[in-house]
């Protein structure tokens, strides 16, 4: 079975299978005596030390910190494949080429960083900014609102299932920048989108920011996350549906274009929503609220919310059905007018006097270095 993706360089030639082209140097094709698209054998070049992706992967594909490498398509890890980036990786994307990761159910995906040495993916362009690729999927089997699997909207790839443990790969200390291209018409890619992720998929210490739609989206699963931080998106922080059953801590938003949570009804905008949870979080900055509610929360669970800088803390869309979420509780809001839109949930809600933890700094001090 073949591995459909172009790696150009001239060091010794990597051990995959190729698609050969016919032609000579600079056709634009890799040619037989060529280990990438016009590099290697006898083409002179100057590329020896970049590596070139896109395509289908249906094994193992690892990386390798001596080489750059510049992602100029699509590039789809399918069942059984695996696309493993090692602690310092830095995959750069060329803008405005198309160019995104998509995780099929079954694929894995793992990025190796380290505090010191994190897994970087960010635009190639001479001026990056956000929006120039598209950004990462993952497509799992866990459940979702229905029974059977759904397509994606974004690339029309199979997710949900029956597997709550089901597992995607290993996020750790990885930053995501300049995502959340155009798909087609008004639909965006966000920077990160988890589409019925399981549980034993592994999100922590991951870093979004400059992206041109939503941080984070999540549809579904039971996926969790900790220590995330999501920055400078144009528009929601995170993005997840009512039946996500996850549960995520130590979340930081800051300069966020519209809400720094927005929580969509599923399919069925009348069910019960899933028992996920959500603490430790800081909302600081965002253009219209901390947590936007188009849905039934009831199961929901927010504890130790510090929201500041917002001109509401809590918008309720207005055709949402309301429950008062009394799970919800130790919210501290600091420079923000308006608690809710809602005079009944203004009514019966709480906020503390004093922050609920120490440090509501906009910015964790892992982060401190990997603007580099």
């Amino acid at each position: 079975m073949f591995i459909f993706f172009s790696l150009s360089g001239c060091q010794n030639k990597i051990d995959y299978l190729y698609l050969y082209g016919e032609g000579r140097c600079a056709n634009g094709k890799q040619d037989p005596d060529e280990f990438g698209v016009d590099c290697g054998g006898a083409c002179p070049n100057d590329c020896q030390d970049v590596r070139y992706l896109e395509g289908e992967i249906f094994g193992r594909l690892s990386l390798d910190t001596r080489y750059t490498y510049i992602l100029t398509g699509p590039l789809i890890v399918r069942d059984q494949g695996s696309l493993e980036f090692p602690a310092g990786t830095h995959l750069k994307v060329q803008a405005q080429s198309g160019a995104y990761i998509a995780v099929a159910q079954g694929g894995l995906f793992f990025a190796w960083g380290t505090e010191q040495d994190p897994v970087t993916i960010s635009s190639n362009a001479a001026e990056p900014q956000a929006g120039d690729w598209g950004g990462i999927i993952f497509c799992g089997k866990a459940p979702i609102d229905t029974s059977t699997r759904k397509l994606s909207p974004i690339g029309n790839y199979y997710y949900g299932g029956d597997e709550p443990n089901d597992v995607s790969g290993y996020m750790r200390y990885l930053k995501i920048q300049h995502a959340g291209a155009v798909y087609k018409d008004t639909l965006h890619f966000s920077g990160l989108t988890l589409y019925g992720v399981g549980q034993s998929t592994v999100m922590d210490h991951v870093w979004v920011t400059d992206v041109l739609h939503n941080g984070i989206e999540i549809y579904g699963g039971t996926v969790g996350f900790e220590d995330v931080v999501l920055q400078a998106t144009q528009q929601n922080g995170l993005s997840l549906t009512a039946n996500w059953a996850g549960h995520g801590k130590r979340l930081f938003l800051h300069q966020i274009g519209a809400n720094g949570i927005h929580i969509q009804a599923p399919e069925d905008p009348l069910s019960e929503s899933s028992a996920f949870s959500l603490v430790d979080v800081s909302v600081v900055n965002a253009f219209s609220s901390g947590i936007k509610v188009a849905s039934l929360v009831s199961n929901s669970s927010f504890n130790r919310i510090f929201l500041a800088g917002l001109p509401t803390g809590i918008l309720f869309a207005e055709d949402a059905p309301y429950t008062f979420p009394s799970l919800w509780t130790n919210f501290y809001l600091e420079n923000v007018p308006i608690l809710s839109n809602n005079p009944e949930f203004n009514t019966g809600f709480q906020v503390l006097d004093t922050p609920p933890f120490a440090n509501a700094n906009p910015l964790p001090s892992w982060l401190d270095g990997w603007n580099d």
